[in-house]
């Protein structure tokens, strides 16, 4: 008989370690609360608010109280558009490609159910930008420009940094977390096409450069093997 209970005991302690010690397999959503500054014309800077999800898959080493872990994973984000707010006659459009993540983590277990972490995520993706005329003026009109006229586009590929604290609670096997985090994309010329009739006007469009950061939030769900 006690032989038997020490086994149950023993089974349990492992489940509940399970999220701190082992392979696992989840994913998350949220939301990324953009900040993007251009350098076409006036430098400016406009917030966006867009969805964001993942999926990933990890494995976690624990060593008494503390945990090391790496999460590789698949990103997703919502696309954006935002204008210059000195001229509302055209708008950048973002549409983001899918990330692949590498997420290196190191946290610290509260109590064997309860633990907090810090994450540096990186990801690298390929982002379609485009610059389109949303209003143009008469004189934009006069020379062949229509709403919807594509002045500039292009597909540039990103490396990006997320740090992010986090905090994970563990039900049996089955852990929740979640995260705050801070993107960084860093400033990079993102055209390399211009539809543009004037040679000065397609090497301002092609020189222009945008920094996309963002305030990060998620929740996700893990499953602890």
């Amino acid at each position: 008989m006690k032989k038997i209970a020490l086994v149950a005991v023993l089974a349990t302690s492992a489940a509940v370690a399970a999220p701190f010690n082992g392979f696992s397999v989840g994913g998350n959503l949220g939301a990324s609360f953009g900040k993007f500054k251009e350098s076409f014309g006036l430098v400016s800077t406009k917030k966006k608010t867009s969805f964001i999800g993942s999926l990933f898959a990890g494995y976690t080493k624990s060593f008494n109280c503390m945990f090391v872990g790496l999460d590789l994973g698949l990103g997703f984000e919502g696309k954006s558009q935002f204008k210059d707010k000195d001229d509302s006659s055209y708008s950048f459009n973002f549409k983001p490609g899918i990330a692949f993540q590498i997420s290196p983590r190191i946290g610290y277990k509260f109590n064997d159910t309860t633990a907090g972490y810090f994450k540096l995520g990186m990801s690298a993706a390929k982002h379609k930008w485009t610059m389109k005329f949303d209003a143009p003026s008469a004189a934009d009109r006069a020379l062949g420009y229509t709403q919807g006229f594509e002045l500039a586009s292009g597909n540039k590929s990103v490396l990006s940094w997320t740090p992010a604290l986090g905090l994970e609670k563990a039900f049996g096997n089955v852990s929740m977390r979640g995260e705050l985090g801070y993107k960084m994309a860093g400033n990079k010329k993102v055209f390399t096409k211009a539809n543009h009739k004037q040679a000065q006007a397609n090497s301002e469009i092609l020189a222009t450069k945008i920094k996309a950061n963002a305030v990060v939030l998620t929740v996700g769900v893990a499953y602890n093997f």
